[in-house]
């Protein structure tokens, strides 16, 4: 069977890589590309904006990130750090215009699927079987909701690609038969599929009855095209082992995770980029339709005895990676902690690509997840960033809308931009931008510090803040009274059918075992207690797993004082068990999700690894709580916790002193009042701040002096220069 594969390859060499030491560390995105006729970003050679240029990335950028055609000149031309944008080793089944690979099909991700009730030859396009509800006829992709979950929805008008095949043995397939074929149709009444027969450059062949036909999972497409469908590659430790060589690249007895990592290494040192970043590394598919990790014709949604096999997986194939790619970059996307992938020893960090994206109250949520891994990423140079994708009014004509929410025919949406690069500077990261789905260059002057004139030309500080003073961001912390003390809280474990739970006691290592709970049964502690839970039974693999299986659920003697449009920051101690051996392998350094929710309408995944981390969430409300739950359902371990509160007010406030500026970031609703004190508590004293000498966009951006105050907007940030610097 042949399908096809996207291969990086090109000559060159490799080396190690580090990041700059001053700020900021801009960062271009698909740098000389632009894809979008909405844009007034002026990205098209010769504009009257025209940015995007060789000259400009050479000298403009330390870092830069996109294809092949973005990022080989700039290699080529300059010293920056190059980083090639590739999809996940997706698959692409159809097209002929690439070069095409032989790839067995045990490498791709199926969905369960349902068997054939009726003979059928090479020539029949309809098929019976025993359940029609496993199949789509429009391309059915997971996708990741605002609130973390996964469901399937539909993706333009591209069909579903199945597999048809018979098994060798009891649960194990007989690849070599395989054919791929695509629906155009289904009859419910008939319990019938309409296909397509022979794609992917498969035979069509005649099947008996009792044949699997299975979904193939599907990754994305463009321009409602099968020929430029990408599907997903079963990177689950359960996938199948090539038995036979001859029918596809894999050398015999090895798995999916392993081929692609090997043929994607080999690009990636070859091409002599600096690094590749990875979109949509899922760490599962807990989605609309189960997944079948080890092809036995059930649905297994990639869990085994509790254990996440697909996950870990994913995990494999950044170890092989690692250990091939000669010391490259290596990043994945994790737009969350739900989804995203997990385990922080094989990769340099994550790309979350819509950090926060209209959404100030998942910022919290957001910043947790990227501050999280650029403190635990192993390999150097931690490398993680939060890409801003906003339409913003500067530099898209369609922008006429606020991603806050309002109208924003008078607002200012171009804060979009300020906050999220704020988050970098906070993080000592870069900060990618692209107006919508517009990418290259853009002339923001809080990159460059604002706008100068030397010899009649523009001049620009691209690392106008310099080195880092404060070791980290400061965040403000809320000084108000814990309403859990005040309520009298105490906590229950509620343990649902399927799960059970054991109370491990007082936090010690290891923690001393304690009682068994069953499904209904509770226990109770005090909020400030030491508490450690150990999943201690997963429901069976054909169920999906549920988040909320076990939880810690509140249970105040009186009712909390919440007031809906207020703003509370939750505060929480976790670490849990990172460990994990599944058929012969074992990883460590593996974060387990808390799933927190259930009051006041607000819901966060977080997560938690071997070390003691305060997890900080602010939020406002939008209706009365009713009780607050951590949910930790979601796979084996044991997770603990201590010092839970739940304070008025908002965390969500940083600031950070650099060698030649200043930068706040408020992404509270209210104003942020900062009287600059005449002791250097900032670090810097009165009227020894300015605004930067604005072009563009941003009235503060005035050259005026700071003076004795300042007012930071809501969900927005100000970027200020020492004056004795310039």
């Amino acid at each position: 069977m042949k399908l096809i594969m996207y291969i990086v390859l090109m000559a060159g060499a490799c080396f190690a890589v580090t990041l700059p030491t001053e700020f900021p560390i801009n960062m271009g995105f698909k740098t000389l590309h632009s894809d979008n006729d909405q844009s007034i970003a002026g990205n098209e050679p010769g504009g009257v904006y025209a940015f995007d240029t060789i000259a400009n990335a050479t000298n403009f950028f330390p870092v830069h990130h996109g294809m092949l055609c973005d990022m080989t000149p700039i290699a080529l031309n300059s010293s920056a750090i190059t980083i090639v944008a590739n999809p996940p080793a997706g698959i692409n089944l159809c097209s002929t215009n690439f070069d095409a690979r032989k790839v067995w099909p045990g490498n791709l991700l199926y969905y369960a699927g349902s068997t054939a009730t009726a003979a059928f030859a090479a020539t029949d396009l309809q098929i019976y079987v025993a359940d029609v509800s496993v199949f789509s006829n429009t391309c059915k992709i997971d996708v990741v909701l605002e609130d973390g979950t996964v469901t399937n929805v539909t993706r333009r008008d591209v069909d579903d690609i199945v597999v048809i095949y018979t098994n060798k043995s009891p649960g194990i397939p007989n690849w070599d038969t395989a054919e791929l074929a695509q629906l155009f149709g289904y009859n419910i009444a008939y319990k019938n599929i309409h296909v397509r027969r022979g794609k992917g450059e498969t035979a069509a062949r005649a099947f008996p009855v009792g044949a699997y036909i299975a979904p193939v999972v599907a990754a994305w497409e463009k321009n409602g095209s099968e020929t430029s469908q990408l599907f997903r590659i079963n990177y689950s430790l359960h996938a199948p082992k090539n038995y036979n060589p001859a029918t596809g690249g894999n050398a015999a007895g090895v798995q999916a995770n392993e081929w692609a990592a090997t043929n994607m290494a080999k690009g990636l040192v070859a091409s002599g980029l600096d690094g590749v970043e990875h979109d949509e590394m899922f760490n599962n598919y807990n989605g609309g339709r189960a997944i079948d990790c080890n092809n036995d014709g059930k649905a297994d949604w990639g869990y085994f005895n509790g254990v996440n096999s697909f996950g870990l997986g994913v995990q494999e194939y950044a170890r092989i990676l690692r250990t091939k790619a000669q010391g490259k970059i290596i990043q994945f996307d994790s737009d969350n902690p739900n989804t995203g992938y997990r385990g922080f020893n094989f990769v340099n960090g994550i790309q979350m690509e819509t950090f926060g994206l209209g959404k100030p109250e998942k910022f919290s949520e957001a910043y947790e997840h990227l501050s999280h891994w650029v403190i635990k990423a192993v390999v150097a140079p931690k490398f993680s960033y939060g890409y801003c994708r906003a339409q913003t009014k500067l530099y898209h004509a369609d922008a006429n809308y606020d991603t806050d929410g309002n109208n924003a025919v008078n607002q200012d949406n171009n804060k979009e931009f300020r906050r999220q690069f704020a988050v970098g500077l906070m993080l000592g990261m870069p900060h990618p931008y692209g107006s919508g789905t517009d990418m290259g260059l853009f002339n923001w002057d809080e990159e460059s510090g604002g706008g100068y004139i030397i010899n009649n030309k523009p001049a620009y500080r691209y690392k106008w803040l310099g080195i880092a003073t404060d070791t980290a961001a400061i965040r403000q912390s809320t000084a108000g009274t814990d309403l859990l003390s005040t309520a009298g809280a105490t906590w229950n474990v509620v343990v649902k059918t399927g799960y059970s739970a054991q109370d491990m006691g007082s936090i010690a290592v290891p923690p001393v075992a304690g009682t068994v709970y069953s499904s209904g049964t509770t226990s109770t502690f005090t909020p400030n207690a030491n508490t450690s839970i150990r999943i201690t039974m997963f429901p069976s693999n054909t169920n999906k797993p549920d988040y909320n299986g076990v939880m810690l659920k509140l249970n105040p003697a009186t009712p909390l004082s919440i007031s809906p449009d207020s703003e509370y920051t939750l505060t929480f101690e976790a670490r849990a068990t990172g460990d994990y051996t599944l058929l012969g392998k074992s990883f460590n350094n593996t974060p387990f999700q808390i799933c927190v929710g259930g009051f006041a309408g607000y819901q966060a995944y977080v997560l938690a690894d071997l070390g003691w981390r305060t997890n900080t969430l602010s939020f406002k409300a939008t209706n009365t709580p009713k009780g607050i739950t951590f949910g930790i359902g979601e796979t084996a371990g044991t997770v603990m916790f201590r010092n839970i509160k739940l304070k008025p007010g908002s965390s969500d406030r940083f600031s950070r002193t650099f060698q030649h500026g200043k930068v706040f970031l408020n992404m509270s609703k209210d104003s942020w009042n900062i009287t600059l004190p005449a002791s250097p508590a900032y670090n810097y004293l009165q009227n020894t701040l300015k605004h930067p000498d604005g072009t563009k966009a941003n009235p503060k951006n005035s050259g005026l002096p700071v003076g004795t105050s300042l007012v930071v907007a809501p969900y927005d940030a100000v970027f200020l220069i020492n004056t004795n610097s310039y």
